[in-house]
């Protein structure tokens, strides 16, 4: 790889500054409709979730309701409001919630797993092959984000109005996105079968 200038041309400071001007703006809507949702759902939660012994669901639940309000502040910190950041700062904040992120999702999919698998009356057979199903993909989908974020680029920033500078790195995140597009139609197709089956049994005792 060709070393990267520490320096960056009038026209693409310019750039930056534009591009980081829509990423705040994206940043702080995507917060604010993330606490919109959770001020709605909030006095469900209470009824359904709170109010009920932890059991190992509710924890999961709780883990990954709550662990966005960290890395969205992490990220508005980064791209909004403190400024400059250094380098390996800014690295460890987009590490941490890169991570965060992938791992929210990781837990939601586990809890809509265990969703599938409770229609199916946790047939051992389907429980076996959906966490085989679910390790593989994840598993590919980690090694990727590890993968993307060790290959950013980070540069200290030219002027005070930009907080973190990133010069890219390798284009391989959207395999995540796949990966996972992969994992929901498998679910979905065993939702699919189940409700299939469910109807021609309704339709048997008509």
């Amino acid at each position: 790889m060709a070393a990267i200038s520490p320096t960056l041309a009038l026209e693409e400071v310019v750039q930056l500054l534009d591009d980081r001007t829509l990423t705040s703006y994206i940043v702080v809507s995507s917060a604010v409709l993330f606490l919109y949702d959770w001020i709605l759902m909030f006095p469900v939660e209470l009824d359904v979730v709170w109010s009920e012994k932890l059991r190992p669901l509710n924890v999961l639940y709780i883990i990954q309701r709550y662990m966005p309000f960290v890395d969205t502040i992490g990220i508005i910190l980064a791209v909004t409001f403190v400024k400059p950041i250094e380098p390996n700062t800014c690295r460890i904040l987009y590490a941490t919630s890169g991570w965060m992120y992938i791992i929210g999702i990781a837990l939601t999919e586990i809890i809509l797993t265990m969703r599938t698998l409770a229609l199916w009356g946790n047939d051992i057979r389907l429980t076996v092959g959906l966490t085989i199903f679910f390790l593989g993909c994840w598993v590919s989908a980690f090694y990727i984000n590890h993968l993307f974020l060790a290959s950013q680029i980070y540069i200290p920033s030219p002027i005070p109005q930009i907080g973190c500078v990133i010069l890219g790195g390798e284009p391989i995140l959207f395999l995540s996105w796949v990966i996972l597009m992969i994992y929901e139609a498998g679910e979905l197709m065993y939702i699919w079968v189940f409700g299939l089956s469910l109807s021609r049994m309704i339709l048997s005792f008509q």
